[in-house]
């Protein structure tokens, strides 16, 4: 895969071969991404060292620092459905402009550039957690306070290669600048909509807020299995190959696609109330 997405992105025509090479390979991101996924549970494999090290390569393409995932990823477990994670509700205390603004933000894109740049911010300015900016924004302030001084230096070793890495790339012309700019805005598109469509609509309950989703064989192996969410959350420890066949037991809950196409109409009211945070464990 990392072959495929260097060597072939370096034609500046935009052949109609082309552009659906390019759309093929935001998909193919994903399965990149779920690797990363994996490795931030400790899953990618079972030594340390080489689980360490798919984290570090997958990142390099999402691109983002590994043990700056391992730690946002471990609060999402501890946070779903609760206040700081539930952009599909409106409730009594919200305004509602703004959170059709963040709705539909993630279903445009703009989640994964936000990953992107709060990466870099967080390798350049440690502290900017703690900028009134970000105290405001409940759900960043959350995902980032469980940071650890030890965390710091291998964030900013990790976000120093990949910069050098992508400006390597960048200046030797192995890749065309234009070709990777519609790749990750359509992977982009794909990712924002993929990290909230097993949760959207489901009950306020941490471990429970996940849906099992129906789709195609080929988009589970796209996925590594990511659409039986529910199983996933229940049992985190588990590598993607079992979540299959765990999900099929319990069966899944509605259609990917429907699910999809129902997000597009909105975040909903709701005077249900949010569950409270589990304690959070940084590996599963």
């Amino acid at each position: 895969m990392y072959f495929v997405t260097f060597f072939y992105i370096k034609d500046s025509s935009f052949s109609p071969q082309t552009i659906v090479c390019l759309v093929a390979l935001s998909f193919l991101l994903l399965t990149n991404y779920a690797l990363l996924h994996e490795a931030a549970h400790g899953n990618f494999h079972k030594n340390p060292r080489l689980n360490y090290l798919g984290g570090i390569l997958s990142g390099f393409l999402f691109p983002i620092s590994f043990t700056l995932v391992q730690v946002t990823h471990s609060k999402h477990h501890a946070y779903n459905r609760t206040i700081y994670e539930s952009f599909d509700l409106i409730s009594k205390s919200d305004h509602r402009m703004v959170k059709y603004f963040q709705w539909y933000s993630i279903l445009l894109g703009f989640f994964w550039p936000s990953a992107v740049l709060g990466n870099l911010l967080v390798a350049f300015f440690p502290n900017a957690r703690n900028w009134k900016i970000f105290q405001n924004r409940l759900s960043t302030k959350v995902m980032l306070e469980d940071l650890q001084p030890s965390d710091i230096p291998k964030i900013r070793w990790e976000t120093a290669g990949i910069l050098i890495l992508w400006s390597l790339i960048f200046y030797i012309g192995l890749m065309e600048p234009m070709a990777i700019f519609i790749l990750y805005f359509l992977f982009g598109i794909n990712w924002s909509t993929r990290q909230y469509i097993t949760h959207a609509y489901t009950e306020r309950k941490v471990i429970e807020g996940a849906f099992n989703l129906k789709t195609s064989r080929w988009h589970e192996l796209l996925l590594l299995n990511g659409n039986w969410d529910r199983e996933h959350h229940e049992y985190p420890e588990f590598p993607w190959i079992f979540l299959s066949k765990l999900g099929k037991k319990r069966k899944a809950d509605r259609s990917y696609l429907k699910q999809y196409l129902k997000m597009w109409l909105g975040p909903i009211s709701t005077d249900e109330a949010p569950p409270l945070p589990l304690p959070v464990h940084r590996n599963f």
